[in-house]
């Protein structure tokens, strides 16, 4: 764990009426990732670019449906909505990645590279799962010197979420948690129950 690390408790799920807006702007995202993934896939040469290419579009589909059908519900859980997200910020990530190689070719800008790879520029650039964050945020501590925290709630379900980064690494956690006694709970952060881990392999 570590210290002054910021650790927020959401609530398990998001209304309908809050997310809606959220959702519909997704499936925007999500057809125009499929249709620049599919248009990257007809003009690659590499086997293997092809195939990655296949799996993020079969991934978007998959993400697609599932968007779909929380549409239908009047609650949607917030892990869903956060995995939704990111989903679509990965193919979005990795859409400009492969652009970035072709421009990487022509203007030999490393830099360019850089700001297109950083996660840290992905997450902090989304207003998607911060406006959902938002709205279902139940409570928040700062762990101590011993990168310990401490919340008290009533039986129920929850989200952890917390997000650090340094110069080395990003890392970021939305881990669902189900209080079904009184008691505490120990939900420590690391790396292996982390949505994103990046290090910087400098």
């Amino acid at each position: 764990m570590l210290l002054g690390l910021t650790v927020y408790v959401l609530g398990p799920t998001v209304s309908q009426a809050d997310c809606a807006e959220t959702l519909q702007e997704l499936l925007q995202r999500l057809a125009k990732a499929k249709e620049e993934m599919a248009s990257m896939r007809d003009h690659q040469d590499q086997p293997d670019e092809k195939a990655v290419s296949k799996k993020y579009i079969e991934s978007l589909s998959e993400t697609e449906d599932a968007i779909k059908t929380d549409c239908r519900f009047a609650v949607v859980p917030t892990d869903v909505v956060f995995s939704c997200i990111r989903a679509v910020n990965s193919v979005q990530d990795y859409c400009g990645w492969l652009n970035g190689k072709k421009l990487e070719a022509f203007t030999h800008s490393k830099n360019l590279i850089s700001d297109i790879l950083d996660p840290y520029n992905i997450i902090q650039k989304d207003k998607l799962w911060r406006t959902i964050a938002s709205k279902c945020l139940l409570g928040q501590t700062t762990t101590n010197v011993r990168g310990e925290y401490s919340l008290t709630f009533a039986k129920g379900k929850y989200v952890i979420y917390a997000y650090y980064q340094d110069n080395f690494n990003v890392i970021e956690w939305a881990i669902p948690v189900d209080i079904s006694k009184p008691g505490n709970i120990e939900l420590n952060l690391f790396n292996n129950n982390a949505h994103i881990v990046n290090k910087d392999s400098n």
